[in-house]
């Protein structure tokens, strides 16, 4: 596919001097930075680039522009807002001195929970998996006979939320994953980094096994986020954001190196026959694979209409509320889905139902139309900043933060549910238990020291 030269140039310009201008604003943080560089840079890949390319969807380019813009402004202004964060306006090394102060009085401080308790939450947090590899059927052999084809991915997700036990543990599974990164840590503050990396690739094999199917950008994503572990485990914060940028040059280095190996991996995840093209085919193919997803943008204003605002709106806004409380929100359906469904002419579940992705920007123009996408942006940027401002005050939840950034990456792609929902639920499902056991612990002390 052939790109607008004058385009790109325009493109290039405005990113670049968008990017700096957040950079250089010395009240947003290392971890602030780091976010919307990860946050950024996935938007621009995977929703911005499509916008180049002749005859594909040009038309879009300016409306792109100005949703990048908007994204930018929304995210350096919430900076000056103390929601979600006791950090605004202070410098890293000020972070960290008041660190200590804030640990003091809170009741979201992990710092005093024992390892015997993080462990049992570590193994909650696999019960999710490890339940639906031998229930109802014995599926453990497909930890060994790893497949990679993804016919049955549908039918697999649909049969596990349609059960009362999977439900469960997927209760089980949100409220062990902040103690599950909780506990990752403190391995690596212990200068166990190795056994660290080994729980996280034991999860990615165990979900491998389980759904027989990994995508291509949630293996770079994991690249990303060991080497950042990696990095932290030697310098903690220090450096980290100019370190990130090092190692995004090296990450997209090696994806570029791994182009052909990346590309034949599509048609085997999918059980076609390989195809015999050389490397520098191989590398267009792939970058305009993971590119194009302006194609649809199109389709997605076509699609656009007040049901799908509404949608959308009442899953942000229920998102904690378990379906089995609010049964409404079994049939609220997804521009994902409504994407799908309309181009593949299949529905969901069908044999023949592959996803079609809307990009960030194409859920925009979903669910706002070609009016008020930018309203979408304002809440991306809003709530990027805010997730970050929220982490980095608990340094016990470092390597979270570290995972949530890698994920931002992907979210120009996925759209908002690539990252949102776990956000919220993960999150909130954290403070709720360490709230309550806290104030427990502080009621037996007090309740101690009365009697004494």
């Amino acid at each position: 596919m052939k790109i607008s030269i004058v385009l790109l140039i325009i493109f290039l310009i405005v990113a670049i001097l968008l990017y700096a201008a957040v950079i250089s604003r010395d009240y947003i943080s290392s971890i602030k930075k780091i976010y919307f560089t990860t946050a950024f840079v996935g938007i621009l890949i995977y929703s911005g680039v499509s916008t180049l390319y002749v005859d594909l969807c040009e038309d879009f380019f300016i409306h792109f522009l100005i949703y990048i813009v908007v994204f930018s402004i929304a995210f350096v202004c919430s900076s000056r807002f103390k929601i979600g964060s006791y950090f605004i306006n202070y410098s890293d090394s000020q972070i960290e001195s008041l660190r200590p102060k804030l640990k003091k009085n809170s009741l979201m401080d992990s710092s005093n929970l024992s390892d015997a308790f993080l462990i049992v939450m570590v193994v909650l947090s696999y019960s999710y998996i490890f339940i639906q590899l031998i229930y109802p059927e014995n599926r453990l052999g497909n930890l060994i006979n790893i497949s990679l084809n993804q016919k049955d991915i549908f039918n697999n997700r649909d049969y596990s939320r349609s059960l009362l036990i999977y439900q469960i543990f997927n209760y089980f599974e949100l409220g062990s994953l902040g103690f599950y990164y909780v506990y990752l840590g403190r391995l690596v503050n212990k200068k166990k980094t190795s056994i660290a990396i080994i729980l996280i690739l034991l999860r990615v094999y165990l979900n491998l096994g389980l759904n027989q199917y990994i995508s291509r950008n949630e293996i770079v994503s994991l690249l990303l986020f060991i080497a950042l572990v990696v990095v932290y485990s030697k310098n903690r914060y220090d450096d980290l954001f100019k370190k990130t940028i090092k190692l995004f040059a090296i990450v997209f280095a090696l994806t570029l190196i791994l182009s052909p190996v990346l590309y034949m991996y599509q048609f085997l995840r999918l059980g076609l026959s390989l195809p015999d093209i050389d490397a520098s085919e191989a590398i267009s193919s792939l970058i305009y694979s993971e590119t194009n997803y302006g194609q649809y943008y199109e389709s997605l204003l076509e699609l656009s209409s007040t049901k799908g605002t509404v949608n959308w709106f009442v899953w942000i806004l229920t998102l904690p509320v378990p379906s089995a409380i609010f049964t409404f929100k079994r049939d609220i359906v997804l521009v994902n889905q409504v994407l799908s469904e309309y181009i593949t002419g299949y529905p969901y579940g069908h044999a023949y139902y592959t996803v079609k992705l809307p990009s960030l920007f194409g859920e925009a123009l979903y669910v706002f139309g070609i009016l008020f996408y930018w309203l979408h942006a304002v809440f991306i940027g809003v709530f990027i900043n805010k997730l970050s401002g929220i982490l980095e005050k608990d340094e016990n939840l470092s390597i979270l933060t570290l995972w949530f950034a890698t994920q931002s990456l992907l979210l120009g792609r996925g759209g908002s549910s690539s990252l949102v929902p776990n956000a919220v639920n993960i999150l909130l499902f954290y403070a709720i238990i360490i709230t309550i056991i806290n104030y427990i612990k502080r009621r037996r002390i007090v309740s101690t020291k009365r009697f004494k």
